[in-house]
């Protein structure tokens, strides 16, 4: 379960498998945008490279296909998801942020002072 996320909704996919997203109402996000983008980025990579059309997605959040279509828009500009065929999987960008997250930590020699710390 996605623990970022309050509140749960069950997904049913057309596999015929369910999963339980926990998703955040827009009421409890200060960025509701933000939330749903974070939302179809966990489904889509739970649909792995089968992917998802806006269409699916929209169902399975149950948000307009107008809004989906532009987070998954503004998602795939950014790398974040690519589409083939009408098709939504995760893009390499997620892969690039897993990498930076997986680099051992940036070593500062003890000479170079931190920002705000004094030497």
């Amino acid at each position: 379960m996605i623990s970022q996320y309050t509140g749960l909704k069950s997904i049913s996919w057309i596999r015929g498998t369910t999963m339980t997203l926990e998703t955040n109402s827009a009421a409890q996000s200060s960025v509701p945008a933000v939330t749903r983008a974070m939302a179809i980025l966990d489904l889509i990579a739970a649909a792995g490279q089968a992917g998802m059309n806006v269409p699916e997605i929209a169902k399975s959040m149950d948000l307009a296909k107008s809004s989906t279509a532009n987070i998954c828009a503004a998602l795939e500009g950014e790398g974040m998801l690519r589409r083939s065929d009408g098709r939504f999987t995760l893009g390499r960008r997620i892969l690039s942020l897993a990498g930076d997250y997986l680099a051992p930590p940036t070593t500062f020699p003890s000479s170079t002072p931190y920002a705000g710390v004094p030497a």
